[in-house]
């Protein structure tokens, strides 16, 4: 008996699942009928679009033409398949950072290498528990409120005021980040920055280094970072760059600090991973007021005051992970169910998995994706030459190549849709040249070693290791050795 009604409970609960899942494929057929000129602009989407949905359709009819313990096993068949499609959707957009990490622990163990399996939050509650002064980066990216990403907001006040800083702590032990096995960390300078505080007391200096995580030194031990390799041939230089750091920040930077000490040459380091992802979201924020060669935050002078703030800050979010007991690297970063739900809208469509795919068109076969940062980012780029231009400096662009690009080609191949920011490349470089910037292509550098993966931690995920490190650092000294004198 009550085999019986479990199998009725199962054939109730197959059944519902085939008729939602029936009715949802026909109204997707209608959608896109509807919206023809979206998706059915071309054979080519339209055998995909139409085909896909009509096919889903049908699959989800057939089974209530069968016997019940077929449409049961059946049910269960497309489940599986559908909660696959979402797992996959969800590494793509929440969890690619930490799959990457356990790849390349994986990694270390085969090679017979130590790997520190602490948590982010773990060594920096450790080390503060013997006395350190131990802080975790604090960055403008990770103090946006994202809630409205039609304003975003920093959530850092100083005084009243709404402050978005360039850098982390100041005069602090930070922990960066373990790709390799063991964690790196930086003693910050006067403004948060990865430099000798000393640095600040020259009255000009020869190169500036903007860009992000990659440029800072994520994941390279001290003095193996690219901006300290360049220091070793020219020491009056200055690194500014810092996680999560966009085309906005950077250019923040050059009226902030870099317009008082006017370096020799100012090095804008692109990362072709998130640039202009994190342009969506920067210039929805103040920082676009950076545009006006006017605007400041007065950042110098009020540096004691928004390291305070910092602190404060940072203290807040150590109290709130220690609370939550929390063991993954998120304990000081946005929680899952936060970035869920910002996220929800794009999950459902799978959104992340379609434009993997190349399956995630738009209006027209050559939509852009990135079209409005496009056109910001070349402005930007523009009022930035122009400005270190102003005191006599010279401009260089850095093209910096992520991880996928050698990994998976397929998806970086040039492609009608430009779903993905590496798509961008070529017109990337066409608005550098434009503006008769000189272009450093470390992608070209790479490929040119043979084997590009070598330079990424255990060939898996993250940032560029020593080796890579070294390899950019010795390919931008080549480049201004042959076009200025350095010592």
């Amino acid at each position: 008996m009550r085999s019986q009604e479990v199998n009725r409970s199962l054939l109730r609960l197959s059944n519902f699942f085939i008729w939602t899942g029936l009715t949802a494929s026909i109204i997707l057929v209608g959608h896109i009928i509807i919206h023809a000129d979206r998706y059915l602009h071309t054979p080519a989407s339209a055998s995909i679009y139409l085909g896909i949905s009509v096919a889903a359709a049908l699959a989800f009819a057939i089974p209530l033409f069968l016997s019940p313990g077929t449409r049961v096993n059946m049910s269960l068949t497309y489940a599986s398949l559908i909660a696959s499609l979402y797992a996959v959707e969800l590494f793509l957009t929440l969890g690619a950072t930490d799959f990457g990490h356990e790849a390349r622990m994986e990694a270390a163990k085969k090679a017979g290498i130590y790997f520190d399996t602490r948590t982010k939050f773990e060594f920096v509650r450790d080390l503060r528990a013997k006395g350190v002064d131990m802080v975790s980066l604090l960055t403008a990216g990770l103090l946006f409120d994202r809630n409205n990403l039609d304003k975003v907001r920093s959530e850092l006040q100083v005084k009243g005021v709404e402050t978005i800083p360039l850098g982390g702590i100041a005069n602090a032990k930070v922990v960066l980040c373990n790709e390799s096995g063991e964690y790196v960390t930086f003693d910050s300078d006067r403004y948060g920055f990865s430099n000798n505080d000393e640095i600040w007391n020259l009255k000009a200096m020869d190169v500036a280094v903007l860009g992000d995580s990659f440029s800072q030194g994520t994941c390279a031990p001290d003095g193996k970072d690219l901006a300290s390799i360049i220091t070793k041939t020219i020491p009056a230089t200055v690194n500014l760059s810092m996680a999560g750091n966009g085309p906005l920040l950077e250019l923040a930077g050059i009226s902030e600090y870099l317009s008082t000490y006017r370096p020799k040459v100012t090095l804008w380091f692109y990362f072709e991973g998130n640039d202009l992802i994190n342009l969506k979201s920067e210039r929805n924020s103040f920082l676009v007021n950076y545009l006006d060669d006017q605007f400041s935050q007065d950042l110098m002078d009020r540096s004691a005051k928004i390291n305070d703030a910092m602190r404060d800050n940072f203290n807040m979010r150590m109290e709130k992970a220690i609370e939550r007991n929390n063991k993954t690297n998120r304990s000081l970063e946005p929680g899952f169910v936060t970035q869920i739900t910002s996220n929800i809208h794009e999950i459902i469509k799978l959104s992340a998995l379609r434009q993997r795919l190349g399956l995630a068109v738009g209006k027209s076969e050559k939509r852009d994706v990135f079209s409005e940062e496009m056109r910001l980012f070349k402005k930007i780029l523009a009022t930035a030459n122009r400005r270190v231009k102003s005191w006599g400096g010279k401009f260089y662009f850095v093209y910096l190549p992520e991880w996928g690009r050698y990994r998976f080609p397929e998806f970086v191949k040039d492609s009608p849709f430009r779903q993905l920011p590496q798509h961008y490349k070529n017109e990337i470089k066409e608005i550098a040249t434009s503006l008769s910037i000189p272009f450093i292509d470390i992608d070209a550098v790479f490929q040119s070693a043979g084997d590009p993966l070598a330079f990424f931690p255990y060939r898996q995920m993250g940032h560029y290791n020593i080796d890579g490190h070294k390899v950019v650092a010795d390919a931008i000294v080549k480049e201004l050795k042959n076009n200025i004198e350095v010592p």
